[in-house]
C-alpha cells in the first residue's frame, strides 16, 4: 500500500476501494436471495416495452463484469487506452439473456463475480489511478471503475425489486 500513498492516494481512498470490494463480492448471494423462490414468470416478466426483466438484470450484471474486467485489464496492461463505448440493451438481446435460465445465470454471475473481486484485490494502491480514455467520459481510473460497478448493482437490486412490485401488481397481489 505504501506506492499508493506516496503518490496522493490516502488511506481513506484505500478503505473506500476495499469496502467497495466487499460490497461487490457480497452481492451475488443477496441477488440470490432476493429473487430466491420466485416463480418463472416472475423471472421473466417485462415491466414495459423496452424495460428488461429479472433474467435481463442478472444477465446484464454478467455483462458488466466481463466488461469492466476488460477494461481494467488493459488500463494496467497500457498507458491510457481506449476505452469502447458498451452498448447494453444491445448486449442483452445479443445474448438472449430472456430465454435462459435464472439459476445458471446466478451462478455464472457468482463464479464471475468472484473471480472478478479476487483479481482486483490485487491491484496495486498506486494503479487505482491509471485510466483509460472514454469518448464520452473522458479519462476514467480503475478505482472509478470500481466503484461504477458497486453503484450498477445498486441500480439493478432496485430495478429488480421494481420490476418485482410491477409484477405483483400486475397479478393482483400488491
Amino acid at each position: 500500500m505504501g506506492d499508493g500513498l506516496r503518490k496522493g492516494r490516502s488511506l481513506a481512498d484505500a478503505q473506500t476501494v476495499r469496502e467497495q470490494l466487499d460490497a461487490l463480492a457480497a452481492f451475488p448471494a443477496q441477488l440470490r436471495a432476493l429473487v430466491a423462490g420466485l416463480s418463472d414468470e416472475a423471472l421473466r416478466f417485462r415491466p414495459a416495452p423496452g424495460e428488461w426483466s429479472i433474467v435481463e438484470n442478472i444477465g446484464h450484471l454478467i455483462d458488466i463484469d466481463t466488461l469492466q474486467g476488460r477494461r481494467v485489464g488493459q488500463i494496467i496492461a497500457r498507458d491510457n487506452p481506449p476505452i469502447e463505448p458498451f452498448d447494453v440493451d444491445e448486449a442483452v438481446r445479443r445474448n438472449g439473456y430472456q430465454d435462459k435460465q435464472a439459476s445458471a445465470l446466478l451462478n455464472t454471475f457468482a463464479e464471475r463475480r468472484a473471480a472478478l473481486v479476487e483479481e482486483w484485490r490485487y491491484i496495486r494502491p498506486a494503479n487505482l489511478e491509471r485510466a483509460g480514455i472514454h469518448p464520452v467520459r473522458g479519462p476514467v481510473t480503475i478505482a472509478t471503475i470500481i466503484g461504477m460497478v458497486v453503484r450498477n448493482d445498486e441500480a439493478h437490486r432496485a430495478q429488480i425489486m421494481a420490476t418485482l412490485e410491477a409484477y405483483r401488481r400486475a397479478q393482483g397481489q400488491s
